[in-house]
């Protein structure tokens, strides 16, 4: 879903690239975000009652 293209040069880098496949998935990403920033209050105050009843 996506490709790694190395340059070996002074400074070495890495590029990544979405492949088609990849693009394909950049909607449902999108919601998946839109959902997780609607819901951040909620998730983190779930994780802090997870937190407590594990005794962390």
């Amino acid at each position: 879903m996506t490709t790694v293209d190395f340059s070996c040069v002074s400074a070495p880098r890495t590029e990544y690239t979405l492949t088609p496949l990849g693009e394909g998935l950049i909607e449902t990403y999108r919601a998946v975000q839109d959902w997780a920033e609607a819901h951040v209050s909620e998730v983190l105050a779930n994780r802090e009652t997870y937190d407590r009843t594990q005794g962390r």
